[in-house]
């Protein structure tokens, strides 16, 4: 059994990098795809297709996050449980 890269390794930021790589093109193809829709020029995307590249951006997200963790970064103000931001002002 292998064990899995640290955040903030060479090994894991390839890894990053790599998922990275791979989720940007369909983000600006949705984008794109977006505006179309918008303009009249298409028809939406089926919500699955939608799910899928969502799920694949959270993912993204979250070993993004994990990387910064690791290196001692916090989020800018309190933080509340799950890691999201506190609205001070609410």
């Amino acid at each position: 059994m292998t064990e899995e890269p640290k955040a903030g390794s060479w090994d894991y930021d390839k890894l990053l990098i790599s998922a990275i790589s791979l989720v940007n093109p369909h983000l600006g193809r949705y984008a794109l795809h977006l505006v179309d829709v918008d303009a009249g020029r298409g028809e939406q995307l089926p919500p699955a297709e939608e799910l899928q590249l969502g799920r694949a951006v959270v993912e993204l997200g979250v070993d993004i996050q994990r990387r910064a963790e690791q290196r001692g970064g916090e989020l800018p103000g309190a933080t509340a449980a799950g890691g999201q931001a506190v609205d001070e002002e609410a």
